[in-house]
């Protein structure tokens, strides 16, 4: 259970309070790195101190606690791994640097983009890719003034909605 194999014996408040303070800060000092002191582990054990829970059922609460705490390292693994993966699978896609160059735009965002897209090779123009987004980007004019700005507008769920 990584961090939590040494806190996890003293997880509950009453259990807290009697931990030894340079024990507590040394197994909190593994996920915090940093912020983390006498001082403040003081104030944790004095407010664990004021807790009013149930001390009744505390081995039950402590085993869900486990469990939850094992499933959240699990579920932390997958996600590490699934972006190791896609990581590797962003490399081998051309242009991706380039892409990740743009200010605002990220890794998981150009996953994206490119999952919906495909490859972008196959689109003679941008306006193609627009139009597969469903937007219709568009100059806000009147008959004697034209506005700086375009606005952008959603027609594909009109399309969609019409066939009904």
């Amino acid at each position: 259970m990584g961090f939590w194999k040494g806190i996890v014996d003293y997880l509950l408040p009453h259990e807290l309070v009697h931990v030894p303070d340079e024990t507590l800060l040394q197994h909190l000092r593994e996920a915090a790195k940093r912020g983390l002191g006498l001082g403040r582990i003081r104030n944790l054990k004095e407010a664990a101190s004021r807790s009013v829970g149930i001390k009744q059922g505390a081995d039950l609460a402590k085993m869900e606690l486990r469990l939850l705490l094992s499933q959240y390292e699990l579920l932390h693994s997958k996600h590490e791994e699934l972006d190791a993966i896609l990581d590797e699978l962003l490399e081998q896609i051309l242009n991706v640097q380039q892409l990740l160059a743009i200010k605002g735009v990220g890794r998981d965002t150009i996953a994206g983009f490119l999952a919906e897209v495909g490859d972008i090779n196959q689109y003679r123009h941008p306006k193609q890719i627009i139009k597969l987004a469903g937007l219709n980007l568009k100059e806000n004019t009147s008959g004697k003034r034209r506005c700086n700005r375009s606005s952008l507008c959603v027609t594909s769920l009109f399309g969609f909605f019409s066939g009904f």
